[in-house]
Parts: structure tokens; sequence; C-alpha cells
């Protein structure tokens, strides 16, 4: 059995030969209870502490030791048992007597797990993370193949082996969103791939999606092999991306009923994941956060509790994000409510400011400067009523100065050839108030002066960005002819 020195779990043919006889004569004592199983382990891993998998599996076979009985003599049972499949897995040229052993170790293997022996399910457990190399044919593979395995039984291993991938978290969640784009499909090992594709052949697409959903239950989960199993998932056939887009919405829908963070976040980062595959397969990110958090009828936001919890979430993710989700962040913010425009603002400011820290461009998306202009439009009528600057302008004006500077005060500022008398009666409140910049309310005035003067024959496009942030933190004057 020297063959072990070599790191071989297949014998030569010579070996094998003499296996085989004895094993004949084993067979022979067995008849006449002159044999003993227990003493002929112990003496086997006494004399040989490591044993090829081969000899391991041809005992087994002719029901002289089981598996089990080796494993639980053995001293380094389970160690030993994914070092030796992991092994047989990763040869270059897969043999036929190979696949004769791996079958063998396949069915032991299922037969031990049905019976929920501890050793069997640590086996199965550590096998994933210990085949990273480029394994050619898996335990999996293997089972699937026998015949004498069924499918309920290969299914049931396949569970045991895609939840313990699951576990033990390298990486906790904030740090898992800073390098989603890392775990694309097209960047994966060839090993990972192999392992979901045959994963997925065994438990089928629609058990596949209810174990992950299933890991879910568990906050502290194994992020890089979550999300490589949601774009191999993608990747399977065509029914997968449905499944997919059901059962993220299915989570985002429960985590804002529920006001579950961790449900709310998992189902954020699988559609982040599923975009990055392309819109073949997933639709964009920008669009998605439009379909299900923006301006439409089916929207998961039924109300100001919601949005406010998904704004509450969202912000802290900032500091984590990648720059594709920031800015379809910026271009697409959630469904502004009217009791809570001042808070949507408030999130795709910090978005934009932690773009420009990334040195990156902010996005134009138009979809804030209309609510900027809402926001005027409300303010002129409050201010008509009552006499009075609304609150929320003074607060923004102090604490929200790059939506005030940025948006609300460009939307407000749109020159005129004619009078809008509440509007130039609450401009001119704000002026007393000098919560204008002077520099800004001058250039109105200019602008507004000049339109008049040209007798209305420039027609300028009114619009929030007439008026810009310049370079010193006031607003340059554009306009369109």
């Amino acid at each position: 059995m020297s063959c072990w020195e070599d790191g071989n779990h297949l014998l030569s043919a010579a070996q094998r030969c003499k296996l085989v006889s004895v094993l004949r004569a084993a067979s022979a004592l067995v008849d006449t209870l002159l044999f003993c199983p227990k003493n002929f382990l112990r003496s086997l891993v006494k004399q040989l502490p490591h044993v090829p998998l081969e000899v391991v599996c041809s005992l087994h076979a002719a029901s002289l030791a089981s598996l089990e009985s080796f494993l639980r003599t053995s001293g380094a049972s389970v160690q030993y048992m994914v070092a030796a499949i992991t092994s047989l897995s990763c040869e270059e040229n897969v043999s036929a007597e190979q696949i004769a052993v791996m079958q063998t170790a396949a069915e032991a293997v299922c037969e031990l797990v049905t019976k929920q022996c501890p050793e069997a399910l640590e086996v199965v457990k550590q096998l994933p993370q210990a085949m990273q190399a480029t394994p050619t044919y898996s335990l999996l593979r293997a089972a699937v193949a026998s015949t004498s395995i069924s499918s309920a039984v290969a299914e049931a291993v396949g569970a045991v082996m895609l939840s313990s991938r699951l576990e033990e978290p390298p990486l906790s969640m904030p740090e898992a969103v800073s390098q989603q784009e890392t775990w694309q499909y097209s960047s994966l090992p060839q090993a990972t791939i192999s392992l979901y594709s045959d994963l997925l052949s065994v438990l089928g697409t629609t058990h596949f999606a209810e174990l992950l959903q299933k890991a879910l239950s568990v906050e502290q989960l194994n992020w890089p092999a979550l999300l490589q199993a949601v774009v191999c998932f993608l990747q399977h056939d065509q029914s997968t991306p449905r499944l997919l887009t059901e059962l993220v919405e299915g989570l985002v829908s429960e985590g804002l009923e529920e006001g579950d963070t961790h449900l709310l976040a998992c189902g954020l980062l699988f559609a982040r994941q599923a975009s990055l595959e392309g819109s073949h397969l997933f639709t964009s990110y920008g669009h998605w956060l439009q379909n299900v958090f923006g301006d439409r009828s089916g929207t998961f936001i039924k109300g100001k509790k919601e949005l406010l919890f998904l704004l509450k979430m969202l912000s802290a993710l900032v500091p984590h994000d990648p720059v594709f989700a920031l800015k379809a962040h910026v271009s697409h913010p959630p469904r502004q409510l009217a009791k809570c425009l001042a808070q949507v603002n408030d999130y795709v400011t910090l978005v934009s400011t932690r773009l420009q820290d990334l040195g990156e461009k902010v996005p134009s998306g138009g979809k804030t400067d209309v609510d900027a202009r809402q926001e005027v439009e409300e303010a002129i009528e409050h201010y008509s009523c009552t006499g009075s600057i609304p609150q929320s302008v003074i607060e923004a004006s102090r604490f929200r100065q790059p939506y005030y500077l940025g948006r609300f005060l460009p939307s407000l500022l749109c020159p005129s050839s004619t009078c809008s008398e509440p509007r130039d009666q609450f401009i001119s409140a704000l002026a007393r108030e000098k919560i204008i910049p002077p520099r800004m309310m001058r250039r109105y005035e200019k602008a507004c002066q000049e339109m008049k003067g040209r007798g209305n024959v420039l027609l300028l496009v009114s619009r929030p960005s007439a008026v810009g942030v310049s370079r010193d933190g006031e607003c340059d004057w554009r306009c369109g002819v």
C-alpha cells in the first residue's frame, strides 16, 4: 500500500489483484464466522494510517467493512475522506477505475447522509470548500450517475452541500457590498461554476431557489458564496431569470412589510448582482430600482413608513456602495411622497456627495429637478396663504445646502419677462432673510431685465439647471434659446 506515499488513492494493477485475493479470502472467513470486521479495521488502520480510498470503497462494496465503520474507527476520518475525494476529483484524466471508486464512495456517503451519520454529514459539508482547484469529477456527479442512488437521496446530499457552503461568513455584508463586481460569472473559477452546475442539476432550479431563500434566515452568511450562487443560478437555463426576479421581489416586499433590514438588503444585493450579468438576463439596476421603488402603481412603497425604512437602509450602505449603484440611486431615487420630499432629497444629496468624494461625475437625473420644482410651488403657495417662509425651506438653507443651492434655488430663480406677484414676493422674503446668495440674486435680476429688454424675442428654457452651482459654491446662470 505504498501508493499513499505518492498521494494516490487508486491502486496499481498489481495491487488491485492482491486486493481482490484478500477480499475473496476474507469473504470465505465471514462464512465460517472467523472474520471480525472491527478487529480487521483496527489492524488495518494501525498498520496503514492512510488507507487508499479504493481499498475503503472495495471493503464497503464487498460488505466486509462499511464506510461508516471505517469513519468511526479511523481517528482523522472526516479529514481523510475530504482529502481523498478531493484528490480523486482533481485528477486531470478521469479513468474508469477512478469513476468506479467515486461511484462507490458516493453511494456509501449518500447512504450515510440519509441516516444522519454525523461523520458523513461533516464530509459533505467540507467538500465544497476543499474542492477549490479544478475538479473534473465531483461526488455529486458520481451520485447522479450511480443507478443505486435515488434522485431523492442525491437531492438530500446536494441540499446539505449547498446549505453548508452558504455558512461561515468570510466577509460582512458591507464588505460584500463593495466587492460585488468581482463576483460576476465571467470572473468565477471553473471549479465554482462546476460545483453550482452540479448542484443545480441535482436539486433542480425550484429547490435551489428555495434553499437560497432558506439560507437567508440566518443573518451571518457567506456572501461571496451566496452571490456566486445567484449568478450561476441566473445563467443556468431560460427559467432561472424569472425565478430569480420572483425571489428578489419577494424578499423586498417582505423586508418592507416586516421592517426586516436583512431581507431587504438581501433582495437589493441579489438584484445588483444579477444586473451585472447583462440586460438579456436581468434588467439594469437603474430600471429595476424604478420598477420596484419608483413612481408607478406597482411599487412596493405603499406609504411613509416603507419609504423612510428604505431610505434608512440605503443611507447606511452609501459608504460601501460601488459607483454603479450610487449613480443608479441618484438617477432613480425612491418614490417621493408629499410628506417625504425632504428625506428623499437628503438621500440624493448624500449619494451625490459620496460620488463627488470618489471623483465621479454625478448623473443629472431629471427626476429630482421635477421634485424641486414641486417643492418650490408648494413653498410659494404656503407663503401666499400665511405670509411666512415654510420651515422646511429655512431648514434646507441651513442643513441641506447642496440641495438648496443646487436644486431648490435654481428652480425658484427662473427669470421671466412677465410678473408673478406671489413668486416675486416669496423671492423678496428669502432675500430679506439673506438666504439667497447675493451673487445669485444679482444674476437673477439681471437675467429678468435682459428678457424684458429683448421684448421676449428669446425663449428661455425654464428648468432647474438654468442656474448651476459654480466652483466657488455659488450658482452660475445658464439659459437656453
